[in-house]
């Protein structure tokens, strides 16, 4: 197959995975009830009936499952939208041409971070 076929192939590939990531973003947040898992630490704190430290723990943060894995999909989403646009395309290709994806390190970079929120 020319790489020219292949390439346009690609980006066709690429809309179709934005559109699809979009598609499920939204099912998650229509079909999210609420769930949230509580971030918490654990940390030594003076006990005055024991007269030493123990061990405690504290609530930080309630983090909302639905929004966050929406948002995983949203910026898988837009990196392939980004991929195929016509601004990107010509530098996604030449960079896979020698080989390396920098968008979608960047894009895993991202959503690697909002992942381990």
């Amino acid at each position: 197959m020319p790489a020219t076929v292949k390439f346009k192939r690609l980006r066709i590939f690429n809309l179709v995975m934005g559109f699809l990531h979009l598609f499920q973003a939204i099912v998650i947040l229509i079909m999210s009830e609420g769930y949230s898992v509580t971030g918490t630490t654990s940390f030594l704190a003076w006990n005055e009936a024991a007269g030493k430290p123990l061990a405690a723990t504290k609530d930080l943060i309630d983090l909302p499952v639905g929004p966050m894995v929406a948002a995983f999909l949203l910026i898988s989403c837009v990196a392939h939208f980004i991929m195929a646009s016509p601004r990107f395309y010509p530098w996604y290709v030449r960079n896979l041409k020698k080989g390396i994806n920098y968008l979608r390190w960047y894009e895993y970079a991202i959503s690697a971070s909002v992942w381990w929120c």
